[in-house]
């Protein structure tokens, strides 16, 4: 995903955890939350996000292959989701598409 946001002009940020998103020096336009994250759920991290005002209005994407993504998405707050496998143009359209309705 790094390679295709790249490639497409994006500047990205990767982690393996989600620590890194309560530093001060990390302000993330979008941030793209994989549902498996170790020890973490992604729809866990992105409740505490969008419940925190500092980070509440950073779009968040949730993305995984288990079932009712749609529904986990919802229940969590997630500004939207992506089904793995995905579609590389369905991916870069839903990424650019948050990224512009950004507040």
């Amino acid at each position: 995903m790094s390679y295709i946001l790249e490639e497409e002009g994006h500047q990205i940020f990767t982690s393996t955890n989600s620590s890194v998103l309560y530093e001060e020096n990390i302000e993330p336009d979008l941030i793209l939350l994989d549902q498996t994250l170790g020890i973490e759920q992604g729809s866990d991290v992105c409740l505490k996000l969008k419940q925190d005002p500092k980070t509440a209005l950073i779009p968040i994407i949730l993305i995984s292959a288990v079932n009712q993504l749609d529904k986990l998405a919802s229940e969590c707050k997630a500004d939207g989701y992506i089904e793995k496998p995905f579609d590389i143009e369905n991916f870069i359209r839903i990424v650019n598409d948050h990224l512009t309705s950004k507040p």
